[in-house]
């Protein structure tokens, strides 16, 4: 006798052989699902490398192989499967059952039970298999008034070995009715069913009994349990891996082979083979017919590598199948740059990309479907917000390297041909679905109603019972303008899109058959699949586990006063800033006005209405001053194609009597800012710019002197001189504002000038600062931050951020700040009294104007746009895309918080430079992407509007980023990517937001505004570019990031003073209108929403 002691993790055990009674082999497969050829360890297609490397597993050419070695070896062998034969790959959807019956009888099984994917084309599926299969298929606690199935399907099957009888009872799980479409077919209990089949073989003279079944390792245990006369257990259905020893390839461990129970006072074995067909169960037993038991048993799953050859009659038989499977094999549908993990042990227990892949493009299909309406709910940006799938829906369990993705991975990902419904449940039934999700939630049996879901965030606590394990969750709002997340309301309704499947109460969903209103969509799971693959590769999906952080809000408040007389010189002050290029009116949302808009007074601004405004007031006051305080340029597509002269052309018409430069102004550098200063018929100034360029010192002023009722008004111009780092003012020089200001203040003092305006374009920070700190001024006009200042109701849907005007008495007398909001929305409008003698302001009142419908526009100025406009026609009238959600690119969201708009552009970024294959920075083989992490700059960002549901044109693209600039992909270290984060809030101020301000793809940062500059990072993670699948990890100094930034920003623009130093990049040949034209042209309908990549604490 020959004898082996193996321990394992819950018992010892001693192997023994001798000679006596029955010995039995028992071979047995499960889970196979359609794979007949060869896979490596991530379940794909074989390369020549893996095959050199002995990874190179299964495929019924080597299991035929297997099989008839041990058979020309051993004396009594039964080969069994398990169930599940059907489903998984290419070739089931192809050729149904015909290629599974054909290699089983081929191979010589001696008997199958059935598993639940054996039902999933019903009845019609299942019978063919039945009639051609050359052995028993079995499943005792299945009944039915199908008559053929009646006849064809067996309880059980007895064999009959040196007189000894043994017999096979087949059972599956009773789930079935909800895993899959077994309609006609009722389910018994297991245990119950085996425990009456097992007693009536007894009584019939059968010694030894096997079960042989489909329910799950659980299940398999509880036979062993509780089921007296039973002496195997042969299982399936959760895709186990048994085994003793140390494992032979990359399969976790999670028991012995066998396991065994002693419960019903004799021991009782337990095997299962894993899946796929990756091994080949093997199990010796001695049966002792006296003592009516299991005596001895050895064994373990043979790993089918490459010491079995591929059995050539079985090639055979697979040859006829493979030359039809070529098309699709060779059908490139789309590529993938990272992993997707698609594996049970990933999508059934968490999270996984594959999962986010599809319930997202669900989301998204169904939206570009636009006939698709559950009811009339046109305020939605979508027919559904949320999707959920049962990881049981997904069918390819692998873990796919980066590459090309085909036909036949489409249709092994979701084969089932299921269509979708959408739907409409209360809260406490959405309630009901999430807490199903987790109802059976076994790590070592993981079951497949568990949820993969886009529009859903849930937080589940497992020590909980069931039904009561949802710890949070929170919905995406469908009604809302840009989708957000709200938490889960009982008083709410919700619109999903599931499966069919799931509509029909699989999975043991109950809550959807009940569910009376829905609507039936017109494709099917795997044409989602191929859909998707189609429209969104190279796909980089990943994992998106947010933690919640949520912000305080901070607000400002300011006192005043406002009076009026009638004394000494009245000046009334008109004013204007950050136009941006905007001629036409427009509507609330900085787009272009409808017929309803109109009608509803709710068109505004432009230059025709803005000149009838102008005219009025000059008309009815006495001493009237017209300032802009810069940023004309930029903003619209009129800048884009005209350059210059559309503003010198309005300017002049509208008569301004001077102008101060904005940052944007520099855009083009002098090349761009010469031709306005030739052709404009007004001053334009900026006392702080100094430059060797002659004709520039020539034409642009530092200040001008108007005189009114021999009262002397001098008016200096001012600029930021963050523009070194805005524009591109290469050619210039800028000094502090406010000591300029005090120098050439004094100076005009000096020379008799009365009452001093200063009219700047630095932000209402530093307005503020100027009337605080400088002598001498009496108004401050500023512009750049977009400020809106007002007193009384605000007229129009713009927050106010103060009163008109703020009044300071800092130097000794009344200063008053001014501002304009921006776009030509409203006309600054300020009369105040100067009392020569005192050398003050006394006596000040007014608001902005709203240019609303009380100004016709005049017919000189549409005569003078129509020449442009004309031009504009096919860049206006050309989309380009659409969007189902509101886009959010105002100076208020971008520029203090996450927005959409950034959202959208710095994700594309990513991708775009990731679909270029070519671009790399340094030999990063194995990053999915050349960088994962892309950073813009929010004043890069022009289009300052909400861009509602719609088409999208060419304009809107040339507005939203119209710079040209082009981007660079660099590398940074740890330390360097910090300062980077911190630079973004180092300015962080509500009530004037600054364009370094980041929007971020591939980064989560959490801020802490109550702490000094350079320290308000509080947390930062980063996604991870060498990793197979995406995801985020903390911040770490030692490591170095790759990074997509603007050349704006690499020369160090908006103080990122890191980048310059850097010293490998690679510009890209793109430009930033280009970017956001490839992004709707691929994109849409767009549908990008917040997603706490920015958050503050």
């Amino acid at each position: 006798m020959v004898c082996q002691t193996n321990k394992h993790w819950f018992l010892s055990l001693i192997f023994c052989w001798t000679a006596q009674s029955l010995k039995l082999t028992i071979l047995h497969t499960n889970d196979v699902h359609a794979r007949f050829t060869p896979f490596n360890n991530d379940l794909k297609d074989c390369s020549a490398s893996d095959i050199e490397a002995n990874e190179c597993f299964g495929g019924a050419a080597k299991r035929m192989t297997a099989v008839r070695r041990i058979r020309e070896e051993e004396e009594n062998v039964l080969l069994f499967d398990a169930g599940d034969q059907y489903q998984g790959t290419l070739w089931y959807v192809l050729f149904r059952h015909q290629a599974v019956v054909e290699v089983m009888n081929a191979i010589g099984y001696d008997a199958m039970a059935l598993g639940n994917h054996e039902f999933d084309h019903a009845l019609a599926g299942l019978l063919p298999l039945l009639r051609e299969s050359k052995f028993p298929i079995m499943a005792a606690n299945v009944a039915s008034d199908n008559e053929e199935l009646q006849a064809l399907l067996k309880p059980y099957t007895i064999f009959t070995f040196d007189d000894v009888k043994v017999g096979v009872i087949g059972y599956v799980t009773p789930l079935t009715k909800k895993l899959s479409k077994a309609h006609e077919v009722e389910f018994e209990d297991e245990i119950q069913v085996l425990t009456r089949f097992a007693a009536q073989l007894k009584e019939e003279g059968v010694n030894m009994i096997i079960a042989v079944g489909h329910s799950g390792i659980q299940m398999d245990r509880l036979i062993c349990q509780k089921v007296p006369n039973i002496d195997i257990v042969v299982g399936g259905h959760t895709n186990t891996f048994l085994y003793s020893g140390k494992p032979p390839s990359v399969e976790e461990i999670q028991g012995p082979y066998p396991e065994i129970y002693n419960d019903q006072g004799k021991p009782c074995l337990v095997v299962t083979d894993y899946a796929f067909g990756k091994y080949l169960g093997f199990l010796k037993v001695e049966y002792d017919k006296e003592l009516d038991r299991v005596t001895k048993w050895k064994g373990n799953p043979i790993l089918l590598d490459n010491r079995f050859h591929a059995s050539r009659e079985m090639e055979n038989i697979l040859a006829t199948y493979k030359h039809q499977l070529h098309e699709f094999t060779s059908t490139v549908i789309g590529s993938t740059a990272v992993k997707i993990d698609g594996r049970f042990s990933t999508c059934r227990l968490q999270e996984c990309n594959l999962g986010n892949m599809l319930t997202d493009h669900l989301v998204r299909k169904v939206m570009k479907e636009s006939d698709i309406r559950l009811t009339e709910n046109a305020d939605s940006w979508a027919p559904a917000p949320i999707a959920l799938i049962n990881s049981g829906g997904i069918r390819n369990y692998l873990k796919s390297y980066s590459g090309n993705v085909t036909l036949e991975d489409a249709y092994s990902i979701m084969p089932f041909g299921t269509q979708y419904i959408l739907l409409e449940v209360t809260g406490p039934q959405l309630m009901d679905v999430f807490e199903n999700s987790v109802s059976q939630y076994w790590p070592d049996g993981p079951w497949g109603r568990f949820l993969q879901m886009s529009g859903a965030r849930v937080a589940y606590n497992l020590s909980m019972p069931v039904g009561s394990r949802v710890h949070s969750l929170q919905l995406r709002c469908a009604d809302c303008p840009i989708p957000i997340y709200k938490n889960w309301d009982p008083e709410e309704s919700y619109r999903l899109l599931i499966s069919t499947f799931m509509a029909n109460g699989g999975d043991d969903f109950s809550v959807f058959p009940n569910v009376p209103n829905h609507k039936l969509l017109n494709f099917t799971d795997t044409e989602l699949v191929i859909d998707f693959f189609r429209t969104s590769s190279p796909v980089w999906t990943g994992l998106t586990n947010f933690k919640m952080i949520y912000r305080a809000g901070i607000y400002l408040l300011l006192s005043f006063t406002l009076s009026w007389t009638v004394d000494s010189l009245k000046l009334t002050l008109i004013h204007t800033n950050d136009i941006h290029s905007r001629f036409t009116p427009i509507n609330n949302e900085l787009k272009d006005c409808t017929a309803a808009d109109i009608a509803a007074n709710k068109c505004f601004g432009g230059a025709a209405k803005r000149m009838t405004a102008v005219r009025r007031i000059r008309k009815k006051y006495k001493n009237v001053l017209f300032l802009d305080a810069g940023d004309q340029y930029q903003g619209t597509l009129w800048y884009v194609l005209f350059r210059h002269k559309a503003i010198a052309d309005v300017m002049n018409a509208l008569r301004y009597d001077a102008m101060a430069l904005g940052n944007h102004e520099f855009d083009h550098a002098l090349a761009g800012l010469l031709p306005l200063l030739r052709e404009a018929k007004f001053p334009i100034m900026a006392a702080n710019v100094a430059s060797d360029n002659e004709e520039l010192q020539a034409l642009l002023k530092p200040y001008t002197i108007f005189t009114f009722d021999d009262v002397k008004v001098g008016v200096i111009g001012y600029v930021t001189p963050l523009t070194k780092k805005l524009s591109k003012a290469h050619e210039v020089e800028f000094e502090d504002e406010i000591q300029v200001l005090t120098r050439f203040a004094a100076q005009l003092k000096e020379e008799g000038v009365n009452m001093i305006i200063a009219v700047g374009h630095s932000g209402i920070q530093m307005d503020r600062l100027i009337c605080q700190k400088v002598p001498n001024i009496d108004i401050v006009v500023g512009g750049h931050t977009n400020t809106f200042l007002y007193s009384g109701k605000p007229p129009s849907v713009e927050e106010i951020q103060g009163p008109y005007p703020e009044i300071y008495n800092d130097q000794g007398k009344p200063c008053l700040v001014v501002t304009d909001y921006a776009f030509g929305k409203y006309l600054g409008f300020l009369k105040v009294e100067y009392d020569k003698e005192l050398d003050r302001v006394t006596k000040w009142k007014g608001n902005p104007i709203l240019l609303d419908n009380r100004f016709h526009a005049s017919r000189e100025m549409e005569n003078i746009l129509a020449t442009y406009k004309h031009q504009l026609h096919e860049f206006t009238s050309t989309v380009i895309g659409s969007t189902a959600v509101k886009i959010d690119g105002r100076f208020s969201t971008c520029r203090l918080q996450e927005c959409n708009l950034g959202n959208m552009l710095t994700d594309h970024l990513v991708r775009k430079v990731m679909k270029e294959s070519d671009v790399r920075l340094g030999a990063n083989g194995d990053s999915w992407a050349p960088a994962p992490i892309a950073l813009l700059n929010s004043g890069a960002i022009r289009n300052y509007m909400i861009h509602t549901a719609g088409n999208v044109t060419l304009e809107d693209a040339y507005s939203i980023m119209p710079f040209g600039t082009q981007y660079i992909l660099l590398e940074v270290t740890g330390p360097q990517l910090m300062d980077v984060f911190e630079n973004s809030v180092s300015q962080y101020w509500p009530d004037g937001p600054w364009g370094r301000f980041l929007q971020m793809s591939g980064a989560r940062v959490a801020y802490n505004l109550s702490m000094p500059v350079g320290k308000r990072v509080h947390s930062l993670q980063v996604r991870c570019g060498d990793c197979p699948i995406p995801i985020y990890k903390n911040w770490d100094p030692e490591e170095s990031y790759r990074l997509l930034i603007s050349t704006f920003m690499a020369k160090g623009g908006d103080d990122f003073s890191v980048f310059p130093k850097v010293p490998n990049h690679k510009l890209l040949n793109f430009t930033d209108t280009e970017l956001v034209i490839d992004f709707f042209r691929t994109s849409s309908p767009v549908w990008t929403g917040i997603e706490n990549r920015i958050t503050f604490v």
